[in-house]
């Protein structure tokens, strides 16, 4: 086999342990070692990204953006993050300024990653645009519903356009409003561990304002009232913590950490067929690697008094742990 030239080659020497933190590091960016090293020095996903664009500026800016939306599915979401880092450098007419920001969004929020700040500076088109004009083709929960006609089951894209529409009424207010997002929305969000989930279970400040804006957003397009709650209060704990989730111009989305999420759905455990709480907690048991009853309590207590725990979750934990090889 024919060597490589020397001049598609480059060597750098590391000691054992770096090897090893590079290896990790690449490994948590879904990467091989010559790809994460490169990307720290060279963003190849930032150039293509910013290649797609000049595609997308032309006269026939269908195929840029064809090409943008394919490359964009494709990034792990370190590439991501990093592809769209940086504003589109070329001037877009406002259709297509709109049509990549919305792609851009669209792409981060799949990821669970922020949205980056240029996007916020793109003015938004004065009427709305859809592919096409046939009604019917416009997604039926976003048209105006039939009376009597209940939605019950939010999809991961729902509540992502949910909170779209509550940013627009936010900022109709010029009101910043915050999400704490707790239960079966995150389960959706963040590890898609759930098809659909009934509410959006919050804590969200100002409570007023936003509870105002989500009613708004229910009458516009004809969800129940309380599709965004913050019942869940009662449960939370003062030690809980939150990771960003999604960052729009006037409003914030925070999810719970795995752990505390975790606490709560212990503390707030419910039976039942109709109950998802057993499964969620089976499914964060193992994202954890609790292997056995002491590390659960552990954590559970880290946000609760362990007097506190209900009996029927003790019990329930050992059923629930991964079964050990």
């Amino acid at each position: 086999m024919a060597a490589r030239p020397k001049t598609d080659q480059l060597q750098i020497r590391v000691s054992p342990s770096e090897k090893a933190a590079i290896q990790r590091a690449a490994k948590r960016c879904g990467l091989d070692m010559s790809s994460y090293v490169l990307s720290r020095v060279i963003s190849v996903p930032a150039i293509r990204f910013q290649e797609c664009i000049a595609a997308a500026a032309g006269s026939n800016f269908s195929y840029g953006l064809a090409e943008l939306n394919a490359m964009l599915t494709k990034l792990s979401s370190f590439e991501l993050k990093d592809a769209v880092a940086a504003a589109p450098a070329l001037s877009l007419s406002p259709f297509v300024a709109n049509y990549v920001a919305a792609m851009v969004e669209h792409a981060c929020a799949l990821q669970a990653i922020p949205i980056p700040h240029w996007t916020r500076a793109i003015v938004p088109l004065v009427d709305p645009w859809f592919a096409s004009s046939a009604p019917r083709l416009r997604h039926y929960r976003f048209e105006p519903r039939i009376p009597g006609l209940k939605v019950v089951q939010l999809t991961r894209n729902d509540i992502l356009r949910l909170f779209e529409f509550l940013n627009v009424e936010l900022r109709e207010t010029s009101t910043r409003g915050e999400l704490f997002l707790v239960g079966g929305a995150v389960m959706c969000l963040a590890y898609r561990a759930r098809a659909s989930t009934r509410d959006v279970d919050a804590a969200f400040r100002p409570s007023a304002a936003v509870r105002q804006a989500a009613v708004r957003v229910a009458q516009r397009v004809g969800f129940e009232p309380d599709w965004l709650n913050d019942g869940v209060k009662g449960f939370m704990s003062g030690q809980g913590d939150f990771a960003p989730f999604l960052e729009l111009d006037h409003l914030s989305v925070m999810l719970a950490e795995p752990a505390y999420l975790l606490a709560m759905k212990c503390m707030a455990m419910r039976l039942g067929a109709e109950s998802r709480d057993q499964d969620d907690v089976r499914f964060l048991l193992r994202l954890l690697d609790v292997r056995n009853v002491d590390e659960a309590i552990a954590i559970i207590t880290k946000y609760y008094p362990l007097e506190q725990i209900p009996q029927k979750t003790l019990y329930l934990i050992p059923e629930l742990l991964p079964v050990q090889d």
